[in-house]
């Protein structure tokens, strides 16, 4: 169980649905650092943008770079978006002597075949928490 304190800054819509809750009783993240990572509540809120605005939603709204997949048999709408989000680091995280306030996470969203084929991966790349490489 965790509580979350509030940020210093408030997230927007965008962050809240990418962050990692902060553990307070275990010192760490809900998910793992530096590893690639499904995250649902991120998919269903991008899926949302997309299915109202399509790959320029995604484009316009939050930086998304899609490129056709090339695959075997070919697919003429299966996409890879990718984005970069500086994403805030947990006050308590700052509290144990980070030096940084944001740290990039990266996503990688996977669109098709067909309109109802939608994930997305994040990686949020960190230095260890307690020091070592």
């Amino acid at each position: 169980m965790y509580i979350p304190l509030p940020p210093e800054e408030p997230l927007t819509a965008y962050e809240e649905a990418a962050h990692y809750d902060w553990l307070i009783a275990e010192r760490h993240y809900s998910e793992p650092l530096n590893a690639w990572v499904r995250n649902k509540p991120l998919e269903r809120f991008l899926l949302k943008a997309y299915a109202s605005g399509g790959l320029n939603a995604l484009k316009e709204q939050y930086g998304f770079e899609c490129t056709l997949l090339t695959i075997l048999p070919p697919c003429t709408n299966c996409q890879v978006c990718r984005a970069t989000l500086p994403m805030p680091l947990a006050a308590q995280e700052i509290n144990m002597g980070m030096h940084f306030a944001r740290a990039p996470m990266m996503i990688q969203l996977a669109i098709g075949p067909g309109s109802d084929s939608f994930s997305a991966m994040t990686y949020w790349e960190r230095p260890p928490l307690d020091g070592r490489k």
